[in-house]
């Protein structure tokens, strides 16, 4: 799964669009275990290399590392307060202040879906997709910092990827029955995917750590048989 996104927009630096709840998960394994001197890729073995390839840029869009990957003062800020809920609620709503500060040029708590979409759009590159998912990781962080947001655009946040609604199952032996009375107008048989490409289409970065290990797991080891 390649590490870097394609983009189609010019200027401006692409925002987090790795799931918030992983950035969080990492932040609780630090206060747990310590933080080290240096966040790199060794840091992560149990995670996807598309994850990591997602999580070190936000790491550095946020301010939580230099670029050498060297942890801040507001890292170790923002660990110290994790599971604290008034502090880290305050210690992450100046990180997010200062990461997003043109997204505060709006008033969020008024501004229409179709405003803050444009505005974020403008500031931040990234193809239709990944803008998406990062506008869901800044609303995530946004709201565990306790900043107000239009409910109007909290409602337009992009869902978790659910299975499609199964369709009416076809007897077996094809369109025998399809054509009485010398109807001939059914539709062509679609092409049916193979189940790697399948549980690729159901990975999302919204997806808990747990499940996106759970899914890549399942993709590999099809790949590995040619399925």
């Amino acid at each position: 799964m390649a590490t870097q996104e394609k983009t189609d927009r010019k200027g401006g630096p692409t925002a987090p669009y790795i799931s918030f709840l992983t950035v969080k998960n990492v932040l609780k394994d630090m206060k747990e275990h310590g933080t080290p001197t240096r966040i790199d890729r060794s840091m992560f073995p149990n995670l996807a290399g598309g994850t990591v390839g997602q999580l070190l840029p936000a790491l550095k869009f946020l301010k939580l590392t230099n670029d050498a990957g060297g942890p801040t003062d507001d890292l170790q800020k923002l660990v110290a307060a994790h599971g604290v809920q008034d502090t880290w609620a305050s210690e992450l709503l100046k990180i997010v202040r200062a990461a997003y500060a043109p997204m505060f040029k709006l008033n969020l708590e008024a501004a229409s879906p179709a405003q803050f979409v444009e505005l974020f759009r403008a500031t931040y590159r990234g193809t239709e997709d990944v803008s998406r998912k990062s506008q869901t990781f800044f609303l995530n962080a946004a709201r565990e910092a306790g900043i107000k947001i239009s409910p109007y655009i909290m409602k337009n946040k992009k869902p978790r990827a659910t299975v499609s609604k199964k369709r009416a199952a076809k007897p077996l032996g094809g369109n025998a029955n399809d054509n009485r009375g010398g109807n001939n107008n059914s539709s062509p048989p679609a092409v049916e995917k193979l189940p790697s490409e399948m549980l690729l289409g159901l990975f999302d970065t919204d997806m808990e750590k747990a499940e996106q290990d759970a899914v890549w797991t399942l993709i590999k080891h099809f790949k590995s048989k040619g399925k």
